[in-house]
């Protein structure tokens, strides 16, 4: 079984009803048999994990932070500069978080891709605010949909054929608890100090099989990822003590 809770942004998920439960309690009531994808900022995914984090059945290898619009939006973003690079086969690798600084494309992966500096500046932050580029195309009416829709959509299907068809070999990048993999990610969190982070996973019949290491970095996206790591952080920070402060009210 797949649970897919989708919140919103900000604290409208304190009202999301799923199956008639809300968010804590249908992770409470689903999470030993299925896996929950959280198509929201990084904020959620660490509530989510905050709800349970105490109870017997929890499973850091079935919470996921829907990150894959940050991919999708960089394959088409690359071919919008360079038409030699189909964004249905150039797959970037986004790593770090989901919102502003803290989404970090790897462009420099992308075999034979020659772009310059300025260029690779100007695509960074494309991909990084794309979401105000849409608020602002709709004049403030709403946000991205369907661009949402389909990488939600993506993103499922890898989960659903690794889980369920038990197809293997199968990565995609998504935000999630460290601990999933603690033996394959116990360098980057004793380096930086991280919990959560969105990076390359292959996935397999329960979830995370293995959390990928960290692509090579080039000089720049070095300098974007030690941008990226305090705010980071301090999301993370504010996700945990929301659910703590008010648990306790």
């Amino acid at each position: 079984m797949v649970e897919i809770l989708v919140s919103q942004h900000g604290d409208k998920n304190s009202n999301l009803q799923v199956g008639g439960l809300s968010w804590e309690s249908s992770c409470r009531e689903h999470l030993a048999r299925s896996e929950v994808l959280s198509d929201s900022n990084m904020l959620h995914v660490s509530k989510t994990n905050t709800y349970s984090f105490n109870e017997s059945f929890w499973n850091d290898n079935r919470v996921f932070g829907v990150t894959t619009l940050d991919a999708v939006r960089s394959s088409r973003f690359v071919y919008e500069r360079d038409d030699k690079l189909d964004p249905q086969t150039t797959r970037v690798t986004v790593i770090g978080g989901h919102s502003g600084v803290t989404i970090v494309p790897v462009i420099s992966t992308i075999p034979s891709q020659t772009f310059s500096e300025e260029t690779l500046k100007e695509l960074t932050n494309r991909i990084q605010f794309g979401g105000d580029e849409v608020v602002k195309a709709k004049d403030g009416t709403g946000s991205a949909t369907l661009s949402m829709a389909y990488a939600a959509a993506r993103f499922t299907d890898v989960v659903l054929r690794a889980t369920v068809a038990g197809e293997t070999g199968l990565v995609e990048s998504t935000y999630v608890n460290l601990l999933a993999d603690p033996e394959g990610t116990a360098d980057l969190r004793e380096k930086e100090g991280l919990e959560y982070f969105a990076q390359d996973v292959e996935f397999g019949e329960k979830g995370v099989k293995k959390i990928l290491p960290l692509p090579s970095l080039s000089e720049y996206e070095k300098i974007l990822l030690g941008a990226a790591l305090p705010e980071l952080k301090g999301n993370v920070s504010k996700g945990t003590s929301f659910v703590k402060d008010n648990s306790q009210a």
